[in-house]
């Protein structure tokens, strides 16, 4: 249907503004419509016609147009990708450079702890 596509924002020929809700066949006429949700309350539904729903709208907002009648004023705005939150190193992880976070304890260290006093037993 030429490209139209649910979340495109058109104009309709008398120059409201309006955004897709819907693309396709419907059960109370036959061919293609585009249901609309306008920007303004001059519509004639809510996305429901004859108690079958299209689409969700405020009453009033919601119409349904032929193809022809609508030009493409901007398209959708792509889904949003958040950014993965960086991840902190921690003892199970590795850290910044592919070295394992954790060191292990060199000969000096352990010979600086040797040399800590360290109380007599019984005192």
């Amino acid at each position: 249907m030429s490209g139209i596509k649910v979340g495109q924002i058109i104009e309709l020929t008398d120059g409201r503004k309006a955004t897709v809700r819907f693309v396709g066949q419907t059960h109370f006429a036959s061919g293609d419509w585009v249901g609309v949700e306008l920007d303004d309350d001059g519509g004639k539904n809510d996305g429901s016609v004859q108690g079958e729903r299209y689409f969700d709208c405020e009453m009033g907002r919601g119409m349904f147009v032929r193809p022809t009648t609508i030009a493409v004023i901007q398209q959708p705005a792509p889904p949003s990708q958040r950014p993965k939150a960086a991840q902190r190193p921690n003892s199970m992880t590795a850290a910044p450079g592919g070295k394992a976070a954790l060191r292990r304890r060199s000969a000096d260290d352990q010979e600086d702890q040797s040399e800590c006093s360290q109380p007599e037993p019984g005192q």
